[in-house]
């Protein structure tokens, strides 16, 4: 009687739609193939190569993130003699907190030593100090921003050719916010570079057809830089609201983008391009006031200021 229930039950269920389909366990392999459509796709694994099909729209638009040679975890199911795709994420290498903090130093170390020995052993005037003898807003925010930058990609690479080998050297995209406010930082560093010396040349010019008497301000040295007093006052040793300003969303973002790589760096992704993490968009309009505003002031103050 028993018997005739299952021949029953299995008669129906075939009837109205078939058995229902077997999910396997979620395989690791690498990608081979992705149809133009992204219909199917063909892995790579220890047994060899399985093709499987994407039935899912929303499957099918996420496969257009992905190249071959991307390793992957997928699970699917088993639809009579078909494998069916129904997810897939990136394999990923975990590292420990020791891991990230000891590769970032080691990047930012090379960078240092580097920029050290190009230097000729004058590091501190190279990165921070302007003309004048003074620390130079514009040179620090440019230095540190690179310095972060440069060190984030290199420490990326590196965790990506440790655990995925050759294949994985390079490949690390800048998103569009990170592009931009790296952008920012450089044209800031430029335009106030060209203000400075634009006015110092004008003053310079005026100062030799003053007549007897007549004092023309001009730029002056000071004797030795003063941190962190150069960052925040003017030459006259006034407090300045730009410079503040300036310094205080340049340290935000510093401080903010180093949080995200270190988070970024916990789980390396194995896929042939990966994208670093990008800034939101309320620290972009930040970042632009910030350096905006202190473009504004540099070119309507005294050469003095």
């Amino acid at each position: 009687m028993t018997s005739v229930r299952y021949v029953c039950l299995f008669t129906a269920t075939a009837l109205l739609g078939g058995i229902p389909a077997r999910a396997q366990s979620p395989r690791e392999g690498t990608l081979e193939s992705i149809s133009a459509d992204h219909t199917q796709v063909a892995a790579r694994d220890a047994n060899g190569l399985f093709i499987m099909s994407v039935e899912d729209q929303a499957l099918k638009d996420s496969l257009k993130d992905w190249n071959k040679g991307d390793k992957a975890k997928v699970t699917v199911r088993m639809s009579g003699s078909k494998m069916v795709l129904i997810d897939i994420a990136p394999q990923v290498a975990p590292t420990d907190p020791i891991q990230r903090i000891g590769v970032m130093l080691a990047a930012a170390a090379v960078l240092l030593a580097l920029t050290f020995i190009l230097s000729w052993k004058n590091l501190r005037r190279v990165l921070f100090i302007g003309q004048d003898n003074r620390y130079s807003n514009s040179k620090c925010q440019i230095s540190l921003w690179f310095g972060v930058l440069i060190t984030s990609y290199i420490a990326a690479v590196f965790f990506r050719a440790w655990y995925g080998g050759g294949a994985f050297i390079g490949n690390v995209n800048i998103p569009a916010h990170l592009a931009e406010i790296s952008g920012l930082s450089a044209l800031t560093f430029a335009v106030s570079k060209g203000i400075t010396q634009s006015k110092a040349a004008a003053a310079s010019a005026a100062a030799a057809i003053a007549p007897a008497g007549v004092v023309v301000p001009t730029k002056t040295a000071a004797a030795a830089p003063s941190f962190p007093s150069d960052l925040l006052k003017d030459d006259s040793g006034n407090f300045d609201l730009g410079d503040f300003q300036m310094i205080v969303i340049t340290a935000l973002a510093f401080t903010v983008y180093l949080v995200q790589i270190y988070q970024f760096l916990a789980a390396i992704q194995l896929r042939v391009a990966v994208t670093l993490p990008d800034v939101d968009s309320t620290l972009l309009a930040t970042f632009g006031l910030g350096q905006g505003a202190y473009l504004t002031k540099k070119a309507v103050t005294d050469i003095k200021q």
